[in-house]
């Protein structure tokens, strides 16, 4: 395209020019046909300044006007391409955008639904909380019932209160599951149908087949065994394992002997 430009331009110059000398001479012979042929005089003719040809100077016309037109181009595809850049950020901008809030939308839903998951099962841990509450309430209610019935009973009786606990045939500190008068209850807390106990020999005769009032039941039983700790009205009572005895622990009974022992 430059070329093009500069060929119509050299076209011009060299078409202007060509008038311009056309117009010289014919001027020229004018003025020779109207001079007497016998006068040698010579004839100077000043031509306008503007009129002369100058191609080193058109040339460089023809080059600025070139790299005008080239400059001026480039500036309009540096605009172009600047423009282009601007907007291809703003669409990538907008997309990161869109993409953020996608994701922070993503994670306040996971957010919420985790949180009615988690009130939904401390929901139900209360629930299960109160039914235990529940139950272990009934369950107290039942046990003070069974305790204040067979006190009523032994109280009717005329047994004697002793101060109640039980013990178990195994131990840490090394049970033989023998009693103090030779029976092996290490399989059984029975002997001929009836409970064991261990007692005071002083307040309670061993081989006394006597009538025992817990807070949970009544039962005949044999005093068969002693111990240490058994001194005075107190009373031990066989039972299988440690944890029904942890379980039972300590609380008044009342005892009415049957029949005397040795």
């Amino acid at each position: 395209m430059k070329n093009t430009k500069v060929s119509k331009l050299m076209l011009s110059l060299l078409v202007i020019g060509g008038l311009l000398f056309t117009s010289l001479c014919t001027n020229a012979m004018q003025i020779e046909v109207e001079a007497p042929s016998s006068e040698k005089r010579e004839t100077q003719i000043e031509l306008p300044s503007s009129a002369l040809f100058s191609p080193e100077q058109s040339f460089k016309d023809i080059k600025a006007e070139g790299e005008k037109l080239q400059h001026e181009r480039e500036e309009k595809l540096r605009i172009e391409r600047e423009k282009a850049r601007l907007a291809e950020e703003a669409r990538l901008a907008k997309i990161e955008a869109e993409r953020k809030a996608k994701e922070e939308a993503e994670r306040k839903a996971r957010e919420e639904v985790e949180r009615k998951r988690q009130a939904e099962l401390q929901r139900q841990r209360e629930i299960e909380r109160q039914k235990q509450i529940a139950i272990q309430q009934q369950q107290a209610q039942r046990l003070a019932q069974q305790q204040a019935q067979p006190q009523k009973q032994a109280q009717s009786t005329n047994g004697v209160a002793f101060n109640g606990s039980y013990y178990t045939a195994y131990c840490p500190e090394g049970c033989t599951g023998v009693t103090a008068t030779g029976y092996n209850v290490s399989g059984s807390i029975y002997v001929d149908g009836m409970r064991v106990i261990a007692v005071d020999p002083r307040v309670i005769p061993l081989y006394s087949i006597v009538e025992v009032s817990t807070p949970y039941e009544t039962f005949k039983a044999i005093a068969l065994d002693t111990g240490g700790a058994i001194k005075g009205h107190k009373v031990d009572i066989l039972v299988a394992n440690e944890q029904t005895a942890s379980n039972l622990g300590r609380h008044t009974v009342y005892i009415k002997v049957l029949r005397s022992g040795k």
